[in-house]
């Protein structure tokens, strides 16, 4: 464990995964890379460390976890629960909270925002995608420590603990980072795949988009626009849904707010903004050498290209098949994975 715990994007690389965990990673070498990231930084997985052995949380997990039969570790809901309510009853220990409190401020500085909102986004070395907790719009310092400890506790969820339990990994150590980045004043967000996730087609790839926020998306709440674009001809099939909601700041969080009637029907990205998206993802691809699966985000204060945010990427998962079998063992895994909770 080192003195530092506390790193910028701009400190890291890809390779960082097992220091901050993949997404902080991921973000740090987007934003050497001259990605457009929004500015923030990382709590290492040592952070995490820290807050449970001097809180005395790793201890009692330990020893709550000598009385449960292994087997329901990973069958018993009831059982994360009661391992996460451990974790988020402490506080973080006042030092910590000076150093993230430092840190915070000076983001707010440079954005020129006081109490600027914020995701804190979890980030394990290990993917596994949608089993652990992010919040958006967090304001200030008493929200802000509040919720880093609700991440650190969500490393136990019910998914998260079965899938540890699943792979031979430690069920009751598992250290994550932590991303505090700003968040975008949305206008519409969604995913892009670089390759085809059904066929495995890297000739086309999959835009997914909703209006607001990508808890609408990711979360897989509403049936959001759809576009498959041909990488060599350009062109774009386009299947407009009606987005009766979407996921909007509300006060200290977000929630799903009614979407304007005139919008309800209306493709929520326009071509240039499908071919920025395009060309991001090739960049992504080019850049990590295998397809990605990005969440991406245009903000509203901005006209393009400077309105195109990337806020994570990740290696896509790919069906294995084209056969309707291997395609509907892949959309059952890819709707397990997407399980995304919301506070």
């Amino acid at each position: 464990m080192t003195d530092k715990w506390i790193y910028w994007f701009e400190e890291l690389s890809k390779d960082a995964f097992e220091l901050v965990g993949r997404k902080c990673a991921n973000l740090g070498e987007m934003t050497r890379s001259g990605l457009p990231v929004p500015p923030g930084f990382a709590l290492s997985v040592d952070a995490h460390r820290r807050f449970m052995q001097e809180t005395g949380a790793a201890e009692q997990i330990r020893a709550f976890v000598t009385t449960v039969p292994p087997r329901e570790l990973a069958r018993d809901e009831r059982v994360s629960q009661q391992i996460r309510d451990i974790v988020e009853s402490h506080e973080m220990p006042d030092d910590m909270k000076a150093e993230v409190s430092r840190e915070y401020c000076t983001l707010c500085g440079l954005v020129g925002v006081p109490d600027l909102p914020v995701a804190v986004r979890s980030s394990g070395a290990t993917s596994m995608p949608g089993a652990m907790e992010s919040y958006l719009n967090v304001r200030g310092d008493a929200q802000l420590f509040r919720k880093i400890v609700e991440v650190w506790g969500s490393s136990y969820t019910f998914q998260a603990i079965a899938y540890r339990a699943n792979n031979g990994l430690s069920v009751e150590d598992f250290p994550i980072g932590v991303a505090v980045m700003k968040v975008v004043n949305a206008k519409c967000s969604g995913v892009a795949m670089s390759v085809h996730p059904n066929t495995g087609d890297r000739n086309k790839m999959l835009i997914e988009a909703n209006w607001g926020l990508g808890e609408g998306v990711v979360g897989g709440s509403i049936t959001p626009d759809h576009f498959v674009i041909d990488k060599t001809t350009g062109e774009i099939h386009s299947t407009i849904s009606t987005k009766l909601e979407c996921v909007l700041p509300n006060g200290d969080g977000t929630s799903w707010q009614p979407v304007d009637v005139e919008l309800q029907d209306c493709s929520c990205v326009t071509e240039p903004e499908l071919r920025a998206i395009q060309e991001l993802a090739n960049r992504l691809e080019a850049e990590y050498g295998e397809p990605q699966d990005i969440e991406w985000v245009f903000d509203r204060d901005f006209e393009l290209p400077e309105s195109l945010r990337v806020v994570q990427t990740r290696t896509a998962k790919i069906a294995k098949g084209t056969d309707e079998k291997a395609q509907n063992e892949y959309l059952i895994d890819l709707l397990m994975s997407s399980i995304y909770h919301r506070k």
